[in-house]
């Protein structure tokens, strides 16, 4: 996969190479193929401009469709603009989003209340519940049932 942002190859603890991407105020690393987890810096407000790094980022990778696993582990918040352009980018086919407290949790709420109408395919789930896991789980489900490559057994 070749996408044209700062990229570092660091080895996870259990020695596989992880893909890892530095954008201006978010860590990416791809989990699998298909499926980039974001870990956004703390204490930091999500601008447009931020939004716009994002879709850049994403339009340079070579996927046709991806899953976004954000993990919210930092407490950050949205400029009011930003909130109306957040997990749009037409690859992005499926958003988990794992959560550590009710205030990110509401957050999180308040944009998809915001964006109703455009009927995006994210899903939350309770970090402190095994909630990584499940996220991990249900992005691969979606991406399955939208690449029409798994088939029922």
């Amino acid at each position: 996969m070749r996408c044209n942002f700062k990229r570092t190859l660091n080895p996870s603890p259990s020695g596989v190479t992880l893909n890892m991407h530095r954008l201006s105020f978010a860590k990416i690393h791809f989990i699998s193929n298909d499926i980039a987890e974001v870990v956004v810096d703390n204490n930091i407000e999500i601008t447009i401009e931020m939004i716009e790094e994002f879709d850049d980022f994403l339009s340079s990778c070579e996927h046709s469709y991806l899953g976004i696993l954000i993990n919210r582990i930092h407490s950050y918040s949205y400029a009011f603009e930003a909130k109306f352009c957040a997990y749009s980018h037409h690859k992005m086919k499926a958003i988990a989003l794992v959560y550590y407290s009710a205030q990110c949790r509401q957050c999180t709420q308040e944009i998809l209340d915001l964006r109703f109408m455009d009927e995006l395919n994210v899903k939350m789930f309770a970090g402190i519940e095994l909630g990584w896991q499940q996220a991990l789980n249900w992005l691969q489900q979606e991406l399955c049932v939208q690449s029409d490559f798994c088939k029922d057994e």
